[in-house]
């Protein structure tokens, strides 16, 4: 079934992390799949013809902070 084969995909991840030698915090920049790269995740075909698929997610960012303590 053509529907089940996937055909290849490369992902970009980047994560950027500061943290000081005598801090107790952390912050950090992250971006996950920045080439924005869509790809079924999950599929399922049923018996009766229907084509079910989920994509992947798209390209996210974001600033992390953290504290320990």
């Amino acid at each position: 079934m053509p529907e089940l084969v996937a055909e290849s995909h490369t992902l970009l991840d980047l994560e950027f992390t500061l943290r000081p030698t005598d801090g107790n915090w952390t912050i950090s920049a992250y971006g996950r799949n920045l080439s924005d790269e869509r790809y079924f995740v999950s599929t399922n075909v049923s018996r009766f013809g229907p084509f079910h698929g989920i994509y992947s997610p798209p390209r996210t960012y974001g600033v992390r902070f953290g504290i320990e303590f």
